[in-house]
């Protein structure tokens, strides 16, 4: 997020070729499928780092607890010949030639979320497939607790290291955890900055979050506020945000990949950090939804900063208004003419229907 709201520590992940050495408190992930009838017991999924011996004496101890291995089942068991803490089974369901990557990564989020309390992880889920193990292990312990008190807060560090067990070790399998570990990333802080009150996420203090990313990845970055925006012609944005004491904001973030000519992408995010229609007040029910109206914003600055971290070869250009639709005595009204940028003039029939 930023120096002062660092917001979700994503795990640090490694890549290893072989169990750890010697006896650590990690827990072991390992996928299981269930038999051929309702009365089979779970087998785990064949894999270069467990011999028959290990293989044995973890599908003996989930048979006693009655594991069948169905999809997004999680049996956590001991043994106590392998150098982990505890061996945790993951229920793909039916055995298949093929696994789709979506079915990794939810088994890899499903395990994670139910190891609460628990730093470090070893898993042969990325012997299926690397990427996918990786982004569900990290998005599956994401926690979002700025706003917890003291007594509501996880008293733990969360999960904090994965190791990711693959055939090798070599610079293009590390580049494949490090890539899904980079998506994963800037998943969380989308999620990060959806989940921020709108008291504390308003315009400025969005675009300061989004600058700091941005100077943080080498993006181009460009701020302006309501003053430069009203100079430069940006009536749809100033509109919006004219009935807020907490004036509009565009953020330009731009990532120039290596070339001469490289192919060039768009991206406009909506950024409207909290949403009460203006004049045109939306319902009072659902109304506090409305603190996640700026999720295409989150959603396009992640997005632009990942292109950096990945060094695309390619431009990207993101472009994200910020306002706050609030009514008051400044607000913009149904039946006001607003003069977009480019010089379009606009007719407001309802404030909470906008196009600029």
């Amino acid at each position: 997020m930023s120096p002062a709201n660092p917001g979700y520590q994503v795990p640090n992940v490694t890549v290893s070729a072989s169990l750890p050495k010697r006896k650590s408190d990690a827990v072991l992930i390992v996928p299981v499928v269930s038999g051929p009838d309702d009365d089979s017991n779970a087998t785990v999924v064949g894999n270069p780092f467990l011999d028959a011996e290990a293989v044995g004496e973890i599908e003996v101890a989930l048979a006693a607890l009655g594991a069948k291995g169905g999809t997004d089942q999680v049996t956590r068991v001991l043994a106590p010949s392998l150098p982990v803490a505890s061996v945790l089974a993951v229920g793909l369901g039916k055995p298949r030639d093929e696994w789709p990557a979506e079915v990794i990564r939810r088994a890899a989020g499903t395990a994670a979320r139910s190891l609460n309390g628990t730093e470090k992880v070893v898993t042969t889920l990325s012997d299926i497939d690397l990427e996918a193990a990786v982004e569900g292990l990290i998005l599956g312990s994401y926690r979002f607790s700025d706003f917890r008190s003291t007594k509501t807060a996880p008293k733990d560090a969360g999960l904090t290291a994965i190791v990711a067990l693959a055939a090798d070790t070599k610079a293009a399998t590390k580049n494949q955890a490090q890539r899904a570990a980079d998506i994963a990333s800037a998943v969380a802080t989308a999620r990060d900055f959806v989940n921020t009150p709108p008291s504390h996420l308003f315009p400025d203090e969005f675009a300061k979050r989004a600058k700091a990313l941005g100077v943080a990845a080498g993006l181009e970055v460009e701020v302006l506020d309501e003053k430069a925006l009203a100079k430069a012609g940006y009536g749809g944005i100033v509109g919006v945000g004219k009935g807020s004491s907490r004036p509009p904001r565009l953020v330009r973030l731009t990532h120039r990949g290596a070339g001469k000519k490289p192919k060039r992408v768009a991206l406009v995010g909506k950024g409207i950090t909290f949403d009460t229609g203006g004049i045109s007040i939306k319902p009072a029910a659902n109304m506090h939804h409305m603190t996640s109206d700026m999720g295409g914003a989150a959603a396009v600055i992640a997005t632009v900063v990942l292109a950096a971290k990945q060094n695309l070869p390619i431009e990207v250009i993101a472009t994200v208004p910020m306002a706050e639709n609030m009514p008051s005595a400044t607000a913009q009204r149904p039946g006001d003419v607003l003069t977009q940028y480019g010089g379009i003039t606009v007719e407001v029939l309802n404030t909470d229907a906008r196009a600029g």
